[in-house]
């Protein structure tokens, strides 16, 4: 009978804990929720974000979901923001940008033009294909290859498995260029346009 009674106290004990649990999701005054877009590779990419970003200051709260490539925050407004929260997820090699709500029923969302920058007399674009396997590889790349002599911009696509540089031609070659990147285990090979 003592068993009986012990069972039933610790199964009502944990029925108004979930119910606690379930109450405590509506956010504080000072709280706030953002999704972000984060390319996660694998289950190891999911236990690092688990482990690691709880410890960003002002984090609540977070859920990671490999299917979607997303991690959903709810953090304290008045210890950190958004901007702060993505600069921390790109120092651990999440590089990640908020997903904003799409406009509402019967408006659509606009945007903006990607026309690309005028090259200027001495300089050049290419494009390399290589193996970028994981946001830390991005982030290597977007990392390092800033301060390779000559380049000028740089964009970086895990997604498309390509590098895209401009360069100045007055400074560097694409020779150099591509024995670089060989150098920080990237070999190259250039995508014709």
């Amino acid at each position: 009978m003592k068993t009986l009674k012990f069972l039933v106290i610790v199964v009502l004990s944990l029925a108004s804990l979930n119910l606690s649990a379930q109450k405590s999701k509506k956010l504080k005054a000072n709280e706030a929720r953002v999704l972000y877009s984060v390319v996660i590779d694998c289950e190891g990419c999911v236990k690092t974000l688990n482990d690691k970003v709880p410890f960003i200051v002002g984090i609540k709260d977070l859920h990671v979901n490999l299917e979607k490539q997303t991690i959903a925050l709810v953090y304290r407004k008045d210890k950190t923001d958004v901007k702060k929260i993505a600069v921390e997820l790109e120092k651990l090699g999440y590089p990640a940008k908020e997903i904003k709500k799409v406009a509402t029923k019967g408006t659509k969302e606009v945007k903006g033009d990607k026309k690309r920058k005028k090259l200027a007399e001495n300089e050049a674009e290419v494009l390399y294909s290589t193996k970028i396997d994981c946001a830390g590889c991005e982030k290597t790349l977007n990392d390092k290859v800033p301060f390779i002599t000559g380049i000028k911009d740089l964009k970086v696509s895990l997604d498309k498995q390509t590098i895209y540089l401009v360069y100045r031609k007055d400074k560097t070659d694409l020779s150099k260029i591509s024995e670089e990147l060989k150098k920080l285990g990237y070999p190259v090979v250039e995508v014709k346009k």
